[in-house]
């Protein structure tokens, strides 16, 4: 599962992990497994929503059961595989550190002792596996300096990439070069003009563009702005390497978010029938810029909308759950940023039905936001009820499990069911109700 690469020999140190690593043979990370077996969608789920696993390292052991053969992010995983660009933004935008990201060489300088990934960027294994140009692009916008960085073979990117056979190879060492060439010639010259801006502040000038003026009077303020640039700018704009980062990065057009409420109103614009968001209506809204298949895949096809959801809110009666709770879901729900199916249980003490509960709830969704009363109602019609006689009733819950295992099995297309437990109780009661739901609830 790693590229291929020089074998690396044992070394006498065992390797002991952190506590962001995990051994590949035991049980890598499901972002990791994701991106193993191509699952796309779902590993741009995953990454979005369990953020720390893009950070985790994945490693094997050798033989020997102490060396490491191997060691790599999801990040690196994925420029393996020919991913789409949208897995890379999402990987990079949970975790973004790891575009420049490696497992060191071993600090007595033998690399023939290291694992065989051993200072190897992501940007190295898209050089070598073929990854897209558009990824080698977003991975130079992330880490301009990668391209100047060499692997354990002392290869730099634009090296494995001439070295390698695939169909698009030449396009990619062509998009390395032009890179390379284009972050030396912007270096260049930054040092040019903050020579010539160095020049200038000694004979008394000051710089416009590329021209120079000399100050009307003595009393000129230095701190004003110049030609529509001002002191701290220039001092920016002159800062060698940095500078020119950031003008690699303006070159790469990465995907823009949206707010909820942004979004909400755009949707509700195009007049659609119940006012709910649909995916339709989110592509008619997008600008041209924004409208491809990458951005809408990553906000309406992530993996949890495969997935099954039943949420339960405990303490379902309460202030916190009718003024915070609901209404709080109810704008998931009218933003489609729920799953198609989703239902929600209410679980308190109250002697409530499943009317009583819509009835109390209702006047404080209609006035929680600017929700069409057609969908609060259809919104409503997914709420339920269970009640018990306290938190930590094991009885009432495992009646409620029982329920919930129904309504999922009428479901066996999904690939997993979820259950997420808020609590909207005081916290002394939290570990009655953590247990009795471990104990009987758990999806």
């Amino acid at each position: 599962h790693s590229p291929t690469a020089p074998p690396a020999t044992s070394t006498t140190v065992a390797h002991r992990p952190t506590a962001r690593e995990v051994n590949y043979e035991t049980g890598p990370t499901a972002l990791y497994r994701a991106i193993e077996n191509r699952e796309w969608t779902s590993a741009i789920g995953r990454a979005r929503h369990c953020p720390s696993e893009a950070g985790t390292w994945v490693y094997r052991l050798g033989g020997d059961g102490e060396t490491v053969r191997w060691k790599v992010l999801p990040l690196h995983q994925a420029c393996a595989r020919e991913p789409p660009p949208s897995v890379i933004y999402a990987l990079l935008a949970a975790h973004p550190d790891a575009a420049s990201s490696y497992h060191p060489l071993p600090t007595n300088g033998d690399s023939s002792s290291s694992s065989i990934t051993a200072g190897a960027l992501p940007l190295h294994y898209a050089a070598q596996w073929g990854a897209s140009v558009e990824v080698v692009r977003i991975l130079l916008a992330a880490y301009p300096h990668g391209m100047f960085v060499r692997d354990n073979r002392g290869l730099l990117a634009e090296d494995i990439a001439k070295l390698s056979k695939y169909p698009n190879r030449d396009a990619v060492v062509q998009t390395l070069e032009e890179g390379r060439l284009e972050y030396e010639a912007e270096e260049k010259r930054l040092e040019a003009e903050s020579s010539r801006h160095d020049d200038a502040a000694a004979s008394g000038t000051e710089m416009i563009g590329e021209e120079m003026m000399v100050p009307l009077n003595a009393s000129f303020n230095e701190d004003a702005r110049v030609g529509g640039v001002d002191d701290e700018e220039q001092e920016q704009e002159s800062s060698g390497a940095a500078a020119a980062v950031a003008s690699f990065q303006r070159g790469i057009s990465m995907p823009r978010v949206r707010s909820r409420m942004t979004m909400h109103d755009s949707m509700m614009s195009t007049g659609s029938q119940s006012g709910r968001s649909t995916p339709s209506e989110f592509s008619r809204t997008m600008s041209m810029d924004e409208a491809d298949p990458t951005t809408e895949q990553l906000v309406l096809g992530e993996g949890w909308r495969e997935a099954g959801l039943i949420v339960v809110v405990v303490g379902a009666s309460g202030d916190l759950a009718k003024k915070k709770t609901y209404p709080s879901l109810l704008n998931l729900y009218d933003d489609n940023l729920l799953p198609d199916d989703v239902i929600i249980w209410g679980f308190a003490r109250s002697a409530l039905s499943h009317e009583d509960l819509r009835g109390r709830l209702k006047p404080y969704l209609l006035k929680s936001g600017d929700h069409d009363e057609s969908v609060v109602d259809e919104f409503l019609s997914r709420c339920y009820y269970k009640r018990g006689s306290s938190y930590g009733d094991l009885d009432a819950f495992a009646e409620l499990s029982k329920g919930m295992d129904k309504y999922e099995a009428s479901f066996p297309n999904r690939h997993e069911h979820n259950r997420l437990f808020y609590l909207a109780i005081p916290p002394n009661v939290f570990a009655q109700t953590g247990i009795a739901i471990k104990k009987t609830s758990m999806a």
